[in-house]
């Protein structure tokens, strides 16, 4: 942990790269320490290769990156592990989670049914209802959030503008099966819970191509086109994430960016949303997207907020 002269630095970094190039295995295997670019000689366990070029998500993981100096290849030999492995790593941590069926033909069908606009709000605001909500706000996020510290650089999109909906009831777990039923989509489905819940939450694709639900100590998000969750596959079209606990606290810290957009009605990034808060980042332009051809302005979003507001009020 003692910084090194740089004689002797100079010394240590030979000898590594010595017997990187030499790839004995015998001797990279009993290799213990390794030189950071802190000019320090640390454990192996301690020191990552930084791959992604982002050395402050090395730092938030409380690992040191391995001395510049050394490529990639020889931080494999060497037996340093890449940033990019850990950060997959904790990406993968999250369960499959998605709505089943032929899901992209499902969502088009609900979508051509149900009109866009302050109905996607009221079914969102009936969801509420359905699970003992006595309050629901419902807001314009405007702001664009941070996107360094993500679970994956294919969600930086979601950082921006968005529709946010918070009801003061918490999701059970029947409620996170429920939302993920959308087999046999009709109109009819809307008369019972568990339809509402899938059908009536698959007309949030009217603004979004991933939308995602914080609550209690859990967030999803749904990634029909998966494109951009990683680890959404068609099978399971979405990614569920446990932020509670010791392992909840670490993904809280080292993917703290991701966290911030929910913190815009007084969560305070701790392990536990009291309640349920429903992003939805409005689609601002269709590239990628292959749920509906059609953007959401913010000339829509004042439009639909004021219909909803005098809906409700009546």
């Amino acid at each position: 942990g003692n910084t090194l002269d740089e004689s002797t630095e100079h010394v240590v970094l030979l000898i590594l790269q010595h017997i990187a190039e030499s790839r004995d295995s015998a001797v990279a295997c009993s290799l213990e320490y390794a030189l950071t670019d802190a000019h320090e000689l640390k454990l192996l366990e301690h020191i990552v290769f930084d791959d992604l070029q982002q050395p402050e998500l090395a730092h938030r993981m409380g690992k040191s990156l391995l001395a510049s100096n050394l490529s990639t290849l020889q931080a494999r030999v060497l037996g340093v592990k890449l940033l990019g492995d850990f950060l997959q790593r904790s990406t993968s941590c999250g369960m499959n989670f998605g709505q089943h069926t032929d899901l992209i033909q499902t969502i088009r069908h609900v979508l051509r049914d149900t009109p866009a606009g302050s109905r996607v709000l009221l079914e969102l605001l009936q969801n509420a209802d359905d699970a003992g909500a006595t309050e629901f706000v419902v807001v314009s996020d405007r702001f664009k959030h941070p996107a360094e510290a993500i679970l994956h650089p294919r969600m930086a999109p979601l950082q921006g503008p968005a529709l946010v909906a918070f009801n003061n009831a918490s999701f059970s777990e029947g409620d996170f099966t429920a939302i993920q039923q959308v087999a046999g989509a009709t109109k009819e489905n809307l008369k019972g819970k568990i339809g509402r819940y899938g059908i009536g939450f698959c007309t949030t694709f009217h603004f979004t191509d991933v939308p995602s639900i914080l609550s209690g100590e859990t967030l999803v998000f749904f990634d029909p086109g998966c494109v951009t969750v990683p680890g959404a596959t068609t099978q399971n079209p979405g990614r569920r994430y446990n932020i509670g606990g010791e392992f909840g606290g670490n993904l809280l810290h080292t993917f703290c960016d991701q966290f911030s957009p929910y913190k815009i009605l007084g969560w305070d990034g701790s392990s536990k949303m009291c309640g349920t808060m429903v992003r939805l980042p409005v689609r601002t332009n269709l590239t990628g997207s292959n749920v509906l051809a059609s953007t959401c302005e913010d000339t829509q979003i004042k439009e639909y907020l004021r219909q909803f507001a005098t809906t409700t009020d009546t």
